[in-house]
């Protein structure tokens, strides 16, 4: 689905705090492993990065983050402006969520799909 968007080495950049609050409308989970599989199968894949506030107390998230580091993904603690700095270099950025989760401004900046698309490909079994 996403092959037709996207051009040449693809970064894909994950903000956490939507993704969670996207499933919680969808009510469904991602599979990560899957989510990864897809875009590296849809993708002239190089990395993906997973954005996260983090609390060193949490347990279960840091399993969490952990699991995320073994299969695949860069966790990075704090976000970046990346956006911006991405289109500086003619780079595309595309923005993976369900409406009402994503700022108005990013969805302006880049292409916007509707993660409710790209279900039968990512939902966890």
């Amino acid at each position: 689905m996403i092959r037709e968007l996207v051009k040449g080495k693809t970064a894909i950049f994950i903000d956490a705090s939507n993704i969670y609050f996207s499933q919680k409308t969808l009510k469904w989970h991602i599979d990560f492993v899957r989510l990864l599989e897809y875009l590296k199968n849809e993708t002239d894949f190089w990395k993906a990065f997973f954005y996260t506030a983090y609390d060193p107390n949490h347990k279960k998230q840091k399993e969490f983050l952990d699991f995320l580091e073994i299969v695949g993904y860069s966790v990075r603690t704090k976000f970046e402006a990346l956006i911006k700095y991405l289109k500086r270099y003619g780079k595309r950025c595309i923005v993976f969520s369900v409406k009402g989760h994503v700022s108005l401004e990013l969805v302006k900046q880049a292409k916007f799909i509707d993660l409710k698309k790209l279900a039968k490909y990512i939902k966890r079994k």
